[in-house]
């Protein structure tokens, strides 16, 4: 198992990716608990690591008000980081934690520790069971995903970003046919900076359903859940700042063969600001599909689409539309020899952006292109070289940027 130390991009996009599925999280739940751990992953695995790496734009659209404009850095994070896998009788345990630090070579101030945290605990008791998935991450916000503030200086830059969510579920039957469930779901966002805390939030996301497990068909799950968000530190000069999410959600996972893998989700959402606020009601399908083929044994490729709807941390709009698509392939060469490629496309639209920190952002587009190679001389030393290209377009030229960057990651099993 190798330590990933991740780009600053993204881990903006897999932090938001969390809170995105915070209310459905627990896709695959089922009575068959102990089968939640992989036996060849059961175990205690500790990992270091360090990730060099040149960015052409580490400032991205923030370069104007960081240290001499220059927009381009090096960074290296050294990390350690500890994963878990266990069966305890009848019941799961997954966890992983992982800290780091990011040192850079100019941009000092975006100095910072990079933390994530996330675990799985399946509780069976009688004919229920009971999962809890609650995750944490905190780190330097990535330049790309805040809007720069439109003051002078650097300090509005140096923003600590954490995002949190702590999700649960109960489900009660056998683990073919039919099981009620009930779902429940917390979560929070928190920017350090003064002037970003407006877009501070809190969800709570409550509702109930019903799943089926079948050998032939796999795992479906219907849910039925309302979501309730509010911005506490927003002034009331803004307007009103909650809004409801309404949704009804019907996701399935199946192994399809021994080569495919697939899992979906299609889901009616209605969000609903308060009466008085800007932003408009939204009314549409949201969906994430996932496939995962390996037509032989050194080849994997993996798809994955999804559209759904989220608080908005780094910008002053209430919601966003966040929609992304992605394509990716692994492939060994040999035991000691693999390659990665991937790319992906995430298009975000922000509604009710009244332009506190700086000209309006109503919508982005942003393109990423990765390659790696990776060289495992041993069990417990893993050399990755990776590269890649991204840009953002944006409805105002000023938040828009381009970057290409390269790194060498080493990893250490202990």
């Amino acid at each position: 198992m190798r330590a990933v130390v991740r780009t600053p991009h993204a881990r903006g996009i897999r932090a938001g990716a969390a809170v995105l599925g915070a209310a459905t999280a627990l896709i695959a739940a089922s009575g068959a608990a102990a089968q939640a751990v992989d036996p060849a992953q059961e175990g205690i695995h500790v990992n270091a690591g360090l990730d060099v790496s040149y960015d052409s734009n580490a400032a991205r659209s923030a370069g104007l008000i960081l240290a001499n404009g220059r927009q381009s850095d090096e960074r290296a994070t050294p990390s350690l980081s500890v994963s878990i896998s266990k069966t305890l009788g009848r019941n799961s345990l997954t966890l992983n934690a992982s800290g780091g630090y990011d040192f850079y070579r100019r941009n000092k101030e975006l100095n910072r520790e990079r933390l994530g945290f996330d675990a799985d605990l399946a509780l069976v008791g009688g004919p229920c069971v009971i999962n809890l998935q609650p995750s944490i991450s905190r780190a330097q916000s990535d330049l790309g995903d805040i809007v720069p503030i439109d003051i002078p200086g650097r300090r509005s830059v140096r923003n600590t970003q954490t995002t949190q969510s702590y999700a649960g579920e109960v489900q009660c039957g056998d683990s073919y046919g039919l099981r009620p469930l009930i779902t429940a779901a917390h979560t929070a966002g928190n920017n350090s900076e003064p002037l970003r805390r407006i877009s501070n939030y809190r969800s709570n996301t409550y509702g109930a359903g019903v799943a089926y497990g079948d050998p032939i068909y796999g795992e479906l799950a219907l849910r039925v859940t309302k979501q309730d968000t509010s911005y506490p530190d927003r002034p009331a000069i803004f307007g009103p700042g909650d809004f409801s999410t309404r949704r009804v959600a019907l996701n399935a996972q199946r192994s399809i063969g021994s080569t495919l893998t697939g899992s979906a989700g299609v889901s009616y959402v209605m969000v609903r600001p308060d009466s008085g606020s800007a932003a408009r009601d939204f009314n549409g399908f949201g969906w994430n599909v996932g496939l995962a083929m390996s037509p032989s044994p050194d080849l994997r490729v993996n798809a994955n689409t999804s559209r759904d709807i989220s608080p908005s941390l780094g910008t002053d709009s209430l919601y966003q539309v966040n929609r992304s698509y992605s394509l990716g392939a692994d492939y060994a060469f040999s035991d000691r020899l693999k390659a990665n490629v991937s790319g992906s496309i995430d298009k975000v639209r922000y509604n009710g952006s009244g332009g506190v920190f700086g000209p309006v952002l109503a919508n982005s587009l942003n393109h990423r292109l990765t390659a790696s190679l990776s060289f495992i001389p041993s069990q417990r030393l893993t050399y990755t070289l990776y590269g890649g290209y991204q840009d953002r377009e944006t409805n105002n030229t000023i938040y828009n940027y381009h970057s290409y960057f390269i790194g060498l990651r080493t990893s250490i099993a202990l």
